[in-house]
């Protein structure tokens, strides 16, 4: 039975108690939202979709995991939706996210399912290989795709093709306190500068992270690359050399963090300026320095680049089923997904949109944001690199780990460490030794 959308989003409030939008607590995950408390003091903008004369029809099914408060957000896109569109009607699904992969490949060997998926970004490849989703590349124009962040997209890339697009994104970005470093670090060597000079007794200038998923974004950033087109190791050079030597000098701006959460901990007890940390934990962040204290700040300016950090996405996938509609009106809403009104109210729900961070759509107003930090997260993870999309990143990421360990502890060369992780990652993809890349 095709359920009107009214009908629709009684049953969406009513349903089974939500679970949370991600099961994984792993103090490196920097992938998808856990809070759940609405942003304070802001509302909901109206949407205001164009007005069509054109007589679209047909039903949209919808597969997600999201809980209260996230689900409001597509509630409200889904009802402006059909005032441009009436004789459109929705199916929408809740599957827990324990459940949403199988079920979904399930549904898509049976022939069914449904006709958009919003699924974490590193299922992409999977669904594409088996041909569960379709390629997006001919069915998105380019200037749409360049209103959105662009490392995001490639999160959606998979070999040449387009496989899925950002709804709403998170990243590694570098955190503020403004009682212990009252203003951002335009270059890193006046960063060093303030943390320096912020250093007093218990007081941390800064508590920077050199693990793989905290750091290796900034030898992205130099011009550096971890892996060729084949996944062959590419970081044994001179840019290789230089990032190296740009985390030995992090040592100039106070303690380092490798993989812990030493450097949350006392940034939450307020003693620390600086701080490397995914946009997942702005919330707990900004409770503990006290609202209005904290800052994300852009990455500051190094040598020809700057420093920083990776972004991952939540997608948006088109099932292959969705190319046979009549108007193709699933399409036209993933369309409107990605639209400022409908990034809108991502922001009003406390989530990243994906939109692009540029002045254009920040300043402009295009995209009503009322939450600070989700303003200034947005401004910084457009200069972010996307979290590698590939079945070899955990091999790079754990023998690279090795690796700098033994610079940081042991005091072993640079170059020397360098050539022993490529040497080691080489004989792994030559055996065959190379085990799934989880979500970082």
């Amino acid at each position: 039975m095709r359920l009107n959308f009214v009908t629709q989003k009684l049953l969406l409030l009513s349903m089974l108690l939500f679970t949370a939008c991600v099961g994984n607590t792993d103090p490196d995950q920097i992938m998808l939202p856990t809070e759940t408390t609405p942003p304070r003091g802001t509302k909901a903008p109206t949407l205001s979709p164009t007005a069509t004369t054109e007589i679209v029809s047909g039903t949209i099914s919808i597969w997600h995991s999201w809980n209260e408060p996230y689900v409001s957000a597509l509630i409200n896109t889904i009802s402006a939706f059909q005032e441009a569109y009436p004789n459109v009607y929705f199916d929408v699904l809740y599957v827990p996210e324990l459940d949403l992969q199988a079920s979904f490949e399930q549904a898509a060997i049976d022939g069914g399912g449904p006709t958009i998926v919003i699924a974490p970004d590193e299922w992409g490849p999977e669904f594409y290989k088996k041909g569960y989703i379709a390629g997006l590349s001919d069915l998105l124009a380019p200037e749409l795709l360049n209103t959105l962040n662009p490392a995001a997209v490639d999160r959606g890339r998979y070999q040449d093709e387009l496989m899925g697009i950002p709804l709403h994104i998170n990243g590694i970005v570098l955190y503020r306190n403004a009682v212990v470093v009252p203003g951002p670090a335009f270059t890193y060597d006046e960063l060093v500068t303030l943390a320096k000079s912020a250093n007093k007794g218990d007081i941390l200038g800064a508590y920077l992270d050199r693990s793989f998923n905290f750091a290796a974004a900034h030898l992205l950033s130099l011009g550096g690359i971890l892996m060729n087109a084949e996944g062959e190791p590419a970081f044994d050079n001179e840019v290789g050399l230089r990032w190296v030597n740009l985390l030995l000098s992090f040592d100039q701006t106070g303690p380092t963090d490798f993989f812990t959460d030493n450097d949350v901990n006392a940034f939450k007890e307020g003693r620390v300026g600086f701080l490397i940390e995914s946009t997942v934990r702005r919330n707990e962040l900004e409770e503990s320095v006290g609202e209005g204290y904290l800052a994300i700040d852009q990455w500051p300016i190094h040598a020809d680049g700057h420093l920083s950090g990776f972004v991952v996405a939540e997608n948006i996938y088109l099932s292959e089923r969705a190319l046979d509609e009549d108007d193709m009106i699933s399409l036209e809403f993933v369309k409107f997904l990605l639209s400022p009104d409908a990034q809108s109210e991502i922001a009003a729900v406390d989530l990243i949109p994906a939109i692009s961070g540029s002045p254009v759509n920040v300043a402009s107003g295009k995209v009503n944001i009322p939450n600070p930090l989700i303003k200034q997260a947005m401004i910084a993870l457009t200069d972010g690199y996307a979290y590698p999309l590939s079945p070899h990143t955990s091999l790079y990421r754990d023998h690279l780990n090795q690796a700098l360990k033994t610079v940081f502890e042991s005091g072993e060369s640079p170059s020397a460490a360098l050539r022993a992780a490529s040497d080691v990652i080489t004989e792994a993809l030559i055996i065959g030794d190379v085990a799934p890349t989880p979500t970082p």
